[in-house]
């Protein structure tokens, strides 16, 4: 029987209630996940390159770590995220053979709009 205990059997995603506000749900699920997995690298020293520390997926690979998106959803929630210049993508592995991509956080940029969108619930 699955009843009530499948809200605890399963690793959860969290939410953060203003980033979904000031980013979007989808974006903030999204970001907080690539905040998650570089604070991994970060304590595992690996992944990091140019200052920065980055993650390495291929769209299948995020599909796997969000199963109930499809891929044209992860890369629309992805370029989202760019256009609104909180996520670097770039290519660092230039093997032509490995379709992975490499992203990082642009938390200076973050924290631009976090203040931004708070002033301007501030003024309401």
């Amino acid at each position: 029987m699955i009843g009530i205990e499948i809200l605890y059997n399963k690793k959860p995603l969290f939410i953060n209630m203003d980033l979904a506000q000031f980013l979007g749900l989808h974006e903030a699920v999204v970001l907080q996940q690539i905040h998650y997995w570089l604070k991994e690298n970060q304590e595992e020293n690996r992944g990091y390159r140019d200052g920065h520390y980055w993650i390495n997926d291929t769209i299948t690979q995020l599909e796997s770590q969000f199963p109930f998106w499809s891929k044209p959803t992860i890369v629309r929630i992805l370029g989202r995220l760019e256009k609104k210049g909180v996520l670097v993508k770039d290519k660092l592995d230039k093997n032509r053979f490995d379709h992975a991509l490499s992203y990082r956080i642009n938390y200076v940029r973050l924290e631009e709009i976090v203040k931004a969108a708070t002033e301007i619930t501030r003024l309401r």
